[in-house]
C-alpha cells in the first residue's frame, strides 16, 4: 500500500502524522509513506515541525515539496504515482473551526479516485492513546447499497488482509422510516430486506476475501446514525462512499460524510 499524507502545517494535519504513528500495525504494512506539502511560503517550517513530528511517531516517509492550488497538486500527484490512500486532516488554515469538506478535500476527491482518510482526532473513536494499540482494529462500513458503497467494500476486502492487523468489521445501513400504520413486525421485515439487498455486493466481495462481519441496520437520519453508532460502538474508523443513492452524481460531502465527521472525532475513509 502507497500512502499520501498531506500537510498544511495545521494541528489537523499534525493529528494526521499522530494518527499514522499510533496505526503502526495498520500503516506499517505500507510500501512507502510519502509526506507532500502544497508550498504557501512556509514548506521550510511546515516540513521541519512535520520531520520532527514523524520522528516522534517513528515513521520514515519520503518529503516532497508541491507548488501550485492545494487540492489540484495533491489529487494530480496521487493519481501519477498511483497512491492507494490521500491521509489528512478534515480542518486546515482558512477553516476558522469549520470543516473543509466544501474545499480541499472535497476538491481532492473530485478530482482523483484515490481514497481518502480524513483524521479529526488522534485518537479515533478510542479515547485515548493506549488502546489502539490493541490487537485487533474497529472498522464501520457504512454501506446503501450504491457503486461507491460497494467500492468502498471492495477496498477494504483488497487492504483489509495485507495490513498486517486483524479487522473487526461491522457493516451499517440505514434505513428511512417505513410503514406508517403498518405493524412492527412489517416494518422490520422491510428493513431487514432493505438491509439485505444493500449488503448484497459487499457480502460476496468480502466473503471471497474472508474478512468476518457483523449486520446492523439503523432507521432514522443518515449522518447523525452512522455517527452516533460510531462513537457509542468505539470504533477506530468509518469507512464509506463519495457518494449515495440521493447524490444523483455528486459528492455527499455537503451532507452524509460532512454530517458524519461534524458529530464524531473519528477518522472517515471516503471511497470514490
Amino acid at each position: 500500500m502507497k500512502v499520501l499524507l498531506a500537510i498544511d502545517g495545521s494541528r489537523y494535519g499534525w493529528k494526521a502524522i499522530d494518527y499514522l504513528g499510533r496505526q503502526q500495525a495498520l500503516f506499517g504494512a505500507a510500501e512507502r509513506i510519502t509526506v507532500v506539502h502544497v508550498d504557501d511560503g512556509y514548506a521550510d517550517r511546515v516540513m521541519r515541525a512535520a520531520r520532527a513530528r514523524l520522528r516522534r511517531a517513528r515513521l520514515e516517509c519520503q518529503e516532497v515539496v508541491l507548488h501550485g492550488k492545494a487540492a489540484v497538486e495533491i489529487a494530480s500527484y496521487a493519481r501519477k504515482g498511483k497512491y492507494d490512500l490521500i491521509v489528512m486532516g478534515s480542518h486546515g488554515y482558512g477553516a476558522i473551526e469549520r470543516l473543509l469538506l466544501g474545499s480541499v478535500a472535497a476538491k481532492v476527491l473530485a478530482l482523483c479516485k484515490t481514497p481518502v482518510l480524513l483524521i479529526r482526532s488522534m485518537s479515533g473513536g478510542r479515547g485515548n492513546a493506549s488502546v489502539t494499540r490493541k490487537p485487533t482494529m474497529k472498522i464501520l462500513l457504512a454501506l446503501d447499497g450504491s457503486p461507491c458503497g460497494n467500492r468502498a467494500a471492495r477496498y477494504v476486502a483488497e487492504y483489509g488482509a495485507p495490513l498486517g492487523k486483524p479487522l473487526e468489521l461491522t457493516l451499517l445501513y440505514v434505513d428511512y422510516p417505513i410503514g406508517v400504520g403498518k405493524s412492527r413486525y412489517w416494518a422490520e421485515a422491510r428493513h431487514e430486506a432493505h438491509m439485505r439487498r444493500a449488503f448484497k455486493a459487499a457480502r460476496a466481495r468480502l466473503g471471497k476475501a474472508r474478512v468476518p462481519i457483523k449486520e446492523k441496520y439503523l432507521v432514522g437520519d443518515a449522518g447523525q446514525s452512522i455517527a452516533r453508532f460510531a462513537t457509542k460502538g468505539r470504533y477506530d474508523m468509518v469507512v464509506m462512499g463519495s457518494h449515495g443513492r440521493s447524490a444523483v452524481g455528486r459528492l455527499l460531502l455537503g451532507s452524509v460524510a460532512e454530517k458524519v465527521l461534524a458529530l464524531c472525532r473519528i477518522p472517515v475513509l471516503i471511497v470514490r
